[in-house]
Formats: structure tokens, C-alpha cells, sequence
């Protein structure tokens, strides 16, 4: 997913300009008190978790 994606959805959750929610994003990445991979693999879960089953 893209920062851009990511911020988008962040400023339609929050009610705020996509412009802004893209900056929050985009600002929050290179921070060192957040780890990434830790972000990626909650997401990771949460998103496979949630895709309907076919087999």
C-alpha cells in the first residue's frame, strides 16, 4: 500500500483534507519510535483475516 493510499484513508477517518492525512502519513514513516515491520505485519493479519474464505 502507498503512502498516499494510507493517508487518504487516515484524513476520510478523521473528517480532514486528504492533503493533510497524506503529510501525517508521510511524516510518521521515517520516525525511529515507530517500527514499520510491526505496522506491516498487524495490517498484514487484519487484512488477510478479513478476506472472505473460498475453500
Amino acid at each position: 500500500m502507498s503512502v498516499h493510499t494510507i493517508g487518504q484513508a487516515l484524513a476520510w477517518a478523521r473528517g480532514s483534507v486528504q492533503k493533510h492525512g497524506i503529510t501525517q502519513v508521510d511524516r510518521l514513516l521515517p520516525n525511529e519510535a515507530v517500527d514499520v515491520w510491526k505496522l506491516a505485519a498487524a495490517w498484514c493479519r487484519t487484512s488477510w483475516l478479513s478476506v472472505p474464505k473460498r475453500w
